[in-house]
């Protein structure tokens, strides 16, 4: 709370001081190296002005920190948009794959039913409504991914920075994730069981996250 209230002080200096010479540079008086100086560090506030708000925690640590930390968030930034493009570029790919498997079980089902209801012989007619069933099934299962896929695309900067979990659609894989997780909420922070507890729910969402994959195509 400090550090925000802080920051938010030293950003309305700084606003302060930009309109200050702003005023200053309109006096056609001025010596030229002391309006050099003036647009040098008029320029300087505007551009550390956005890096403050959005990167900068400490606005009372050093100079030197405040660099690194901007570096750091921005490189992470970088690396999410990397990131949220190539999961993008999958998921819109997938989700046309998931559409047209759609398109060809739907018709499938279709004829299935036509056959079905053409036929007067019981032995074909139970063979039938077993494919019927299977292709339903499989209808239902493409339906399930779809949406999931909808799901990530619409998330999916948020995936990438971590604020989001990728949506899934295994019911066991949810539950050995969930159960996981509550290793992980048990155990406190800094000790040696909740970062193994942690590394495990890592791995784990990993896995899943292969698997909803490789069941979409991907």
């Amino acid at each position: 709370m400090y550090q925000t209230l802080n920051k938010q002080r030293h950003i309305n200096d700084m606003r302060v001081r930009y309109q200050e010479i702003q005023r200053l540079l309109e006096d056609g008086r001025l010596d030229s190296k002391l309006r050099e100086g003036l647009q040098a560090e008029s320029q300087e506030i505007y551009r550390l002005i956005p890096l403050i708000e959005k990167y900068v925690t400490d606005v009372t640590a050093p100079d030197e920190y405040q660099a690194k930390e901007v570096v750091a968030a921005q490189k992470k930034e970088h690396e999410a948009r990397e990131k949220t493009s190539r999961l993008l570029m999958s998921l819109i790919k997938k989700r046309e794959q998931i559409l047209s498997d759609l398109s060809t079980s739907k018709a499938r089902e279709v004829e299935l039913r036509k056959t079905l209801n053409s036929t007067n012989d019981p032995i074909a007619k139970a063979e039938l409504q077993i494919q019927l069933g299977e292709q339903e099934v499989k209808i239902a299962r493409l339906q399930q991914v779809g949406k999931a896929l909808d799901f990530n695309q619409a998330n999916a900067q948020k995936i990438a920075l971590g604020i989001e979990k990728l949506r899934i659609v295994d019911t066991e894989a949810l539950t050995d994730i969930a159960m996981r997780q509550r290793a992980v909420d048990s155990a406190s922070a800094g000790t040696a069981a909740h970062d193994l507890a942690l590394e495990a729910l890592k791995a784990e969402e990993a896995k899943a996250e292969k698997a909803f994959f490789d069941e979409a195509g991907m």
